[in-house]
């Protein structure tokens, strides 16, 4: 969940065409796993307002990509992704971020503090 800092310091230039290489293969993860609850709960304490996450069924997700026009293939493909990471497909850390950019990833909680006026827009107003 490090979205840009993290993402642009991919963007350096590396030097070897072998290092570009590996580049493009390479997943950028923050400092944990977090599941949907997880971050739900965590942008809840930092920004002090209800956040939650509903969970939905596969057919419920996918109704709700069709809703936003998506075609029924892509819906239901998106939310069976949905549905096996939210069974853990996904939870795993790796030290990608380190090894290229050479600082560790930013926590969520850091990123939220660090982008709090753009988290509580239209809260206020």
């Amino acid at each position: 969940m490090q979205i840009r800092q993290d993402a642009s310091d991919q963007g350096v230039p590396q030097g070897s065409a072998q290092r570009q290489q590996d580049q493009s293969q390479i997943l950028l993860q923050g400092p944990a796993a977090l599941s949907y609850d997880n971050v739900a709960k965590i942008l809840r304490d930092a920004l002090s307002r209800p956040v939650t996450h509903h969970h939905l069924s596969l057919a419920e997700l996918a109704k709700r990509h069709m809703a936003a026009r998506l075609p029924e293939a892509y819906a239901t493909t998106l939310a069976t992704m949905d549905a096996d990471i939210a069974v853990g497909s996904e939870d795993r850390v790796t030290d990608a971020v380190m090894r290229v950019t050479g600082h560790p990833p930013r926590s969520l909680l850091d990123f939220i503090a660090d982008h709090t006026s753009v988290w509580r827009r239209g809260v206020e107003a």
